[in-house]
Formats: structure tokens, C-alpha cells, sequence
């Protein structure tokens, strides 16, 4: 059965296969309903006006990577700096669509090879944990190639890695909408200085066109946007250039799910 009704966005008409593996086509964004997840385009497709460079790449220190299950694991010994991930009962971040991120320079329907998402501590703090909600995608993608890091704020976007680590591969969150981790920790934390703005970032640059990584989205809080920013690498499909891309959350939730975690 297909249902159809006017799309608020852009007037055009939104598609509801009504099945438990359906297409939905909507202005600027394609989604993927398989069960209970959607899976969104670039938000690139959308009319953004501030285009920069992409990030320096020059990394002085590393972190190590763990997959966790979010449901089991503890973050009690550590203060939060930033945490969106939510909390049961709604699920450690209840991400019922995910932002995808292609290798290499993208395509023409996900033309972004990285995904970024903003923070600000309150106060001065040290780093020592990097939870992220970075999952396999649901188009069956490779996996393979992609990095995390944690970066300055160069003018709104991302700037200079102050730190990464190489993904082996991606977990695979099956068709439910929480909560397998990438973990990273710091072994010697790194110092963050309260009020500056900083950013978590999934780099596809040094992967194969045929891989892709899906960040799922926050939507417990429907209310509150958080700040992101999309890398749109395919010229073509680019609004203003290849560049960053901020923008404040999305039709279907509030910022990309992530925590940064540490001490005083």
C-alpha cells in the first residue's frame, strides 16, 4: 500500500512504501525505513551559505578504538563534558535515522566524505573517553578506511585533529535503533579548555567510494538542535563548492549521538 501527502519542506510529495522495507524520497533527503530505521542523505542538499576548507590532517596524538554495547557500558567513574547519547528507558540514544558518510569523494545521492559535530565545554576539562553512535549502514556498504578524531573549531567547522584513530570496521546495529559504541580512549587525556568550541569527526577521505559509514542521530530531544557539519566532496552536488557544511540538526532528529567524556 503507498501512501502520499504534500512534503512541508519543499512542497514536493513524500513517499511512505508502507512495508517493513521501504523507500522514502523526500527534497534533500533519501531515507531507508527497514523496520524501525531510517537512513538520511547528505543534509548538504539543503540551501547552506558558509563553505570552508577541509581540515588540517597533521595529528600529534592517537587514541585507541573499542565496539561496546551502550546498554552495559559504564560511564559512572567519568564527568561528562558532553553527552547526548540520552538514557534508558528511551534507549542510550534512541537514533531512529542515521546521516550517512561515503569514502573517498562521495556520490551524487551521499556526496559527504565526512561528518562533524560540535561541542563546548563548560569549564576546563580533560578528555579521556569518545563515545560515538557510528554504525554499518543499511545500504550494505563496506566499512573499511574510515578515521575519528577530535578537532579544533577553525571559524564554525572543523579545524586541526588534535587527535584520531583509524576505524577497523564499523558495527553493525542490526535493525535496532540503539546502541552499540565506538569507543575511543585517550591514554593520557587531552586538555580542553572550557568555553571553546571543539568537534568529533568521521573522515571517509582515506576510504573507497564503495564504503560507508552511518552516524545515528539523536531523537530523544526533538526541541534542542545541536550544531553538525557535513563535508560535501561530489562537486556537483555541492551548493557553494566543496567544503563544510554547518547545519542544526534534521527533519528527523537533533544532532549526530556522541559523548566526550573525562575529568576535571
Amino acid at each position: 500500500m503507498d501512501s502520499t501527502k504534500p512534503n512541508s519542506r519543499g512542497g514536493k510529495p513524500l513517499r511512505t512504501m508502507l512495508r517493513l522495507s521501504s523507500t522514502i524520497t523526500l527534497t534533500g533527503v533519501v531515507a531507508l525505513a527497514c523496520g524501525a530505521r531510517l537512513v538520511a542523505a547528505s543534509p548538504v542538499t539543503e540551501p547552506f551559505s558558509n563553505v570552508f576548507s577541509g581540515p588540517s590532517r597533521n595529528v600529534p596524538k592517537a587514541m585507541t578504538l573499542q565496539v561496546v554495547d551502550g546498554r552495559s557500558f559504564s560511564n559512572a567513574k567519568y564527568v561528562k563534558i558532553f553527552d547526548n547519547l540520552a538514557a534508558p528507558p528511551s534507549g542510550t540514544y534512541w537514533g531512529e535515522v542515521q546521516i550517512m558518510v561515503l569514502g573517498g569523494g562521495g556520490n551524487s545521492t551521499f556526496p559527504d566524505d565526512q561528518l562533524a559535530a560540535a561541542f563546548t565545554p563548560s569549564a576546563n576539562h580533560t578528555a579521556t573517553k569518545i563515545e560515538v553512535a557510528l554504525v554499518q549502514s543499511s545500504f550494505g556498504f563496506g566499512t573499511a578506511g574510515f578515521a575519528l578524531s577530535l578537532n579544533e573549531d577553525a571559524g564554525g567547522v572543523p579545524g586541526k585533529a588534535l587527535l584520531t584513530a583509524q576505524l577497523p570496521g564499523l558495527p553493525n546495529n542490526g535493525t535496532g535503533w540503539c546502541c552499540a559504541l565506538v569507543v575511543g580512549t585517550i591514554p593520557s587525556g587531552i586538555a580542553l579548555t572550557g568555553g571553546s568550541q571543539y568537534w568529533i569527526v568521521v573522515n571517509g577521505q582515506g576510504s573507497q567510494t564503495s564504503d560507508g559509514a552511518a552516524w545515528d542521530m539523536n531523537a530523544t530531544d526533538q526541541v534542542h538542535p545541536f550544531l553538525d557539519a557535513a563535508y560535501c566532496s561530489y562537486a556537483s552536488k555541492c551548493p557553494n563548492g566543496i567544503g563544510w557544511y554547518p547545519f542544526s540538526g534534521t527533519i528527523y532528529g537533533t544532532g549526530a549521538a556522541f559523548a566526550v567524556l573525562g575529568s576535571s
